[in-house]
């Protein structure tokens, strides 16, 4: 019959109600689609909209560089830049002085988590990376771990300052600094031994944003140490 050979060949003719309901079917799925692109419009305008408030709040409304309060809420002040030395030179000098002495305590057998809190402590971020990878070339950490000995550091004479003022950063920012120069002797000992050495340090204190941990915005940013040429010695 010529309508069976048509259907064979084309498949079966869907009923009207078959067609009715794939439309239904193809209308809801393009409505869904354009409720679900209505929303995330609208999603993204939320989150620019969020974002310019941020930006706001962050550049216009609450800079960096507002305004402090005082203590008694009374009155306010101007924060004090980077470039500012914002400490006395004496607070400079004793945060040199006890950061070294911290640095320079630790034992043959903690030494190196010793070592990496008070770097952490008192250095920059960039300064105690330096330092921690000099460590490991330290003849003296092998011989302080074969010796099974305590180091420990005692100040042999005043800090002195040799040079402050702005300096520029690597990153384009200037930063106040302290060069400062403190003469330690550094003691190793254990249960039969005892030795000492005379070392200088220098250390170069740099302005920091001030933190919880650290309070007085300062910070090592650079250590090294040298045997002093002793007087009357030839250099």
């Amino acid at each position: 019959m010529p309508g069976a050979d048509f259907a064979g060949e084309y498949g079966a003719v869907k009923s009207k109600e078959a067609i009715l309901e794939d439309n239904a079917a193809m209308a809801a799925i393009l409505r869904n689609m354009r409720v679900f692109t209505l929303l995330l419009a609208v999603a993204v305008v939320l989150i620019y909209v969020h974002l310019a408030q941020i930006l706001y709040a962050r550049f216009v409304k609450f800079p960096a560089t507002a305004f402090l309060g005082t203590t008694d809420a009374q009155s306010v002040c101007a924060p004090i830049g980077l470039d500012e030395p914002m400490v006395a030179d004496a607070t400079a000098r004793d945060f040199a002085v006890n950061a070294i002495r911290m640095i320079q305590t630790y034992d043959w057998t903690s030494w190196r988590d010793q070592i990496n809190s008070s770097t952490s402590l008192y250095m920059t971020l960039e300064g105690r990376n330096n330092y921690r990878l000099s460590v490991s070339e330290w003849g003296i950490i092998k011989d302080v771990v074969a010796k099974y000995q305590n180091a420990t550091a005692t100040q042999r004479g005043p800090a002195v300052i040799s040079r402050q003022g702005p300096t520029r950063q690597p990153d384009g920012t200037s930063r106040y600094e302290w060069e400062i120069v403190v003469p330690m002797t550094l003691i190793y000992r254990n249960s039969q031994d005892r030795r000492s050495e005379n070392r200088d340090f220098y250390a170069t204190i740099v302005r920091t944003h001030k933190s919880p941990l650290n309070p007085k915005g300062i910070a090592i940013g650079r250590l090294v140490s040298t045997q002093p040429v002793e007087e009357g010695g030839r250099p």
